[in-house]
């Protein structure tokens, strides 16, 4: 899970951690949280949001040939990077986003969908689900269930 006793595994999983914590959540939190009602739209509304879809057009670029962020089973880092971006797709902030991103939707599903994972959330339905629209093929992103969820004390409001 942490890398065991290989200083490059640990390395990567400790770059994987702190990518999620020093960019996606800031990101995540200047997008979603005028969306969700917790503070005011301001100008750096539209730059979270620019931010976050130009790092999940990378990461799809990432995980094209891998399952995992590091090694070949998942690790600290996936659950980290899995926990930051659960504040953008429980608040369904994907739903206007024309790119395709089916490697990061394989990547998420795969992580909420394991045992451990799953029990830490409680048994709610996180799981993306992608749909073609037959008059733009464009992939959309959505939830099957919302819910709420706190992540170091902040709300992650889904609405119903």
């Amino acid at each position: 899970m942490t890398g065991g006793g290989d200083k490059n595994t640990q390395s990567s999983i400790l770059r994987w951690i702190s990518l999620a914590d020093l960019e996606v959540i800031p990101a995540a939190c200047n997008w979603v949280y005028p969306r969700a009602g917790l503070m005011p739209a301001s100008p750096d509304t539209e730059r979270g949001r620019a931010d976050l879809l130009r790092f999940l057009t990378w990461l799809n670029t990432e995980l094209r040939l891998r399952t995992w962020l590091v090694g070949e089973r998942i690790s600290l880092a996936d659950i980290s990077l899995m926990s930051s971006l659960l504040l953008v797709f429980s608040n369904k902030a994907l739903l206007d986003m024309g790119e395709e991103l089916p490697h990061v939707t394989r990547w998420y599903n795969t992580v909420i969908n394991q045992t451990n994972v799953k029990s830490v959330l409680q048994g709610k339905s996180l799981e993306l689900k992608a749909t073609t629209q037959k008059s733009k093929k464009k992939l959309g992103f959505f939830f099957a269930h919302s819910a709420l969820f706190f992540f170091n004390g902040w709300p992650l409001i889904a609405s119903p």
